[in-house]
């Protein structure tokens, strides 16, 4: 039987927590009526592709009824929540701090008055956690991306790395400059989307390629331009998830990620993918990679089922 649905998500800068909402709508609007919710006006390429509305309490336009999913636990959650009525509330739960997850459950049970099911984004958010919930890692859903397996593994141009995220230091590991000079002495070539903030150190240095961030919908395209995935982050964060990681892998790209993050619980070092602790580490995995065409197709083939293993 067809349920109503509410999805509320920030839908602004169109990060990880925007599209698991996307994804969740997705799936549910299949056989239930979902709608999409938002407190702001939403992100340009979101509002364009998807029927997000707008909260507007005054208007008598707010979720009421049926089940409220909250994507991201910093979502904006309004006075509307305090008189509406749900069978069923659900977090999904996407930061590392458990205790803005604590502040956000203290909103939201109401003084007690209300039961909230937690949804985790890993094993490694939930043991932070120390609170009951599922875990579901945040696959992209078919509709929203399904590249096509990846021309690479044989390519005739000089072999890529590169990797894309938000365009900030933060996402950057400081000892990833010196990663990327060795690369290239090794006649890599370099291509980081979301990475013009490197340009006071890398800018000067031939084959690398520092881009700012690009839609969602060229995404799968940008993969494809690569030959392996490299990912590492500030030493001071910890990724929840690394969606950017999952979406590699389903590209059918050989990853090559820093042990620290939840993306960590998908790969299988040597089997669809590679874990290492140290930048010398990375560098060996990455030219062994070059030196091996077979070995390439072999891990980004098995790295692009992992829809399967889910």
């Amino acid at each position: 039987m067809s349920q109503a649905i509410h999805i509320i998500a920030p839908f602004f800068y169109a990060n990880g927590g925007d599209w698991r909402a996307i994804d969740f709508y997705l799936e549910y609007s299949k056989r239930n009526h979902v709608t999409l919710w938002s407190h702001q006006t939403p992100n340009k390429e979101l509002k364009v592709a998807y029927p997000i509305q707008e909260i507007k309490p005054y208007r008598g336009a707010s979720p009421n009824l049926g089940t409220l999913i909250i994507c991201g636990t910093q979502t904006h959650i309004g006075q509307w929540y305090e008189h509406a009525q749900f069978e069923k509330v659900i977090l999904y739960h996407n930061l590392i701090s458990p205790t803005v997850l604590y502040k956000a459950l203290h909103r939201l049970t109401l003084n007690g008055t209300r039961e909230v099911e937690i949804i985790y984004v890993s094993e490694l958010v939930k043991k932070m956690a120390g609170l009951a919930g599922d875990v579901r890692y945040q696959i992209p859903s078919i509709e929203r991306f399904n590249p096509p397996l990846n021309s690479h593994y044989h390519q005739a141009r000089p072999f890529t790395v590169g990797r894309i995220s938000t365009d900030s230091l933060s996402k950057h590991h400081h000892g990833d400059i010196d990663v990327y000079k060795s690369l290239l002495n090794s006649d890599i070539k370099i291509r980081i989307i979301g990475g013009t903030c490197l340009r006071p150190w890398l800018k000067d240095l031939p084959n690398i390629s520092l881009l700012s961030t690009i839609a969602q919908a060229k995404v799968a395209a940008a993969y494809n331009q690569l030959d392996c995935f490299y990912y590492r982050v500030a030493s001071t964060v910890k990724e929840a998830s690394g969606n950017v990681v999952l979406e590699a892998m389903l590209s059918g790209l050989p990853v090559v990620c820093h042990r620290s993050g939840g993306y960590t619980e998908l790969i299988q070092h040597g089997v669809n993918g590679f874990i290492f602790d140290t930048a010398n580490e990375a560098i060996e995995i990455i030219n062994h990679l070059k030196n091996n065409a077979n070995l390439r197709e072999e891990i980004g083939i098995s790295a692009s089922k992992l829809r399967l293993r889910i």
